[in-house]
């Protein structure tokens, strides 16, 4: 339906964010009590990793190597 995987919607429900549906390029979620509309691709950005957990994967692949 939404095209996250399912690390993408962990990281979204995390966050307190909660898709409710995509109807062609608009989507509704809530967020922190608010109904919002956004696009898909806002939905993925969301969704992303932040830096904080980009740099704490790269320093665990790093200290394994």
């Amino acid at each position: 339906m939404l095209g996250l995987t399912s690390r993408e919607m962990e990281r979204l429900l995390q966050r307190d964010i909660h898709p409710m549906h995509v109807e062609g390029s608009d989507c509704m979620v809530r967020m922190h009590g608010r109904v919002l509309r956004c696009t898909p691709h806002d939905l993925h950005r969301l969704a992303a990793p932040s830096l904080r957990e980009r740099m704490r994967g790269q320093i665990n692949r790093l200290s394994k190597a």
